[in-house]
């Protein structure tokens, strides 16, 4: 039997988080990362790009705090047009006092690492692939974060994080290691490109148009509750209706009960270990 593989063409549209401080979070991606606000009903704020008015972020107040972030997505990163642009928007951070974590180089990716307010992760990397840039060396099925010094180049500072700006992959973070892996690869039919004893990388798509899903053992996270702050589910656009109707099949032959598909709305929202939610529409 075949196994069953999500469209190359999926792409993350972005991301809900729940968040327990709403002004905080909203005055902290703006000014921080330079994304502006695209609506803002007092309880929920869609923030992006402004040069294209993109959706990356949606996110929504009532979150409870934990002292550790519960099981589930921890992070994500915003993958930016150029180099320069990765550049400055590292130079505008640490000018504004904002602290960057650390540089980082996978396969395919060049970027350094941040938090938000409440521990979000959130990587900032430049992916040479996603501009038809592939040179020699370039593996985007190498999703393994290494440590690199920070570039020498100096570069103006950026404050307004640039248009084409485009969510990458997710970061993952569970104690049920081998069944989140599983969920990913066969319920939702990405492609394990790495799987190690504590860590897997999951992709869709090809070198020049692909988005990821790293997952890591983490023993010590906690089950995800709905009213926990953190990712509260993560929206991937397909290029189709009909596609919608062939992850319902695999669902449906895999067993899988914890969804709801609308066919006549186009979306289809699937819930998995620690309420690893995708909510899947149509672009």
């Amino acid at each position: 039997m075949t196994r069953f593989v999500i469209s190359p063409q999926t792409r993350v549209g972005f991301i809900s988080i729940r968040v327990h401080n709403l002004d905080a979070m909203r005055a902290w991606y703006s000014n921080a990362l330079g994304l502006v606000v695209l609506q803002d009903n007092g309880v929920r704020v869609l923030m992006g790009i402004g040069a294209d008015h993109h959706v990356i972020l949606d996110l929504e107040a009532g979150g409870r705090m934990l002292k550790q972030l519960p099981a589930g997505v921890a992070g994500y990163s915003l993958n930016v047009p150029s180099r320069v642009a990765l550049l400055g928007l590292a130079a505008g951070l640490t000018a504004r006092g904002v602290p960057v974590l650390g540089w980082h180089q996978t396969g395919f990716s060049l970027g350094f690492a941040v938090r938000d307010p409440e521990q979000n992760l959130v990587l900032v990397e430049y992916d040479r692939g996603t501009q038809a840039d592939v040179l020699r060396g370039y593996d985007f099925a190498d999703g393994r974060l290494t440590p690199v010094k920070q570039p020498r180049q100096s570069t103006p500072p950026l404050a307004v994080m640039p248009g084409g700006t485009r969510i990458g992959r997710f970061v993952i973070r569970t104690a049920d290691f081998a069944t989140t892996t599983t969920y990913l690869r066969d319920v939702l039919g990405f492609v394990r490109q790495q799987h190690e004893q504590d860590f897997s990388f999951l992709t869709s798509g090809d070198a020049v148009r692909h988005i990821g899903a790293t997952v890591q053992l983490d023993v010590k996270a906690r089950p995800r509750r709905a009213e926990h702050a953190g990712v509260q589910y993560v929206n991937l656009v397909v290029p189709d209706k009909m596609v919608l109707a062939r992850m319902y099949a695999n669902l449906v032959s895999q067993g899988w009960h914890d969804f709801y598909f609308d066919p006549g709305a186009n979306y289809l929202m699937v819930t998995g270990p620690n309420r690893l939610t995708l909510w899947f529409s149509v672009r």
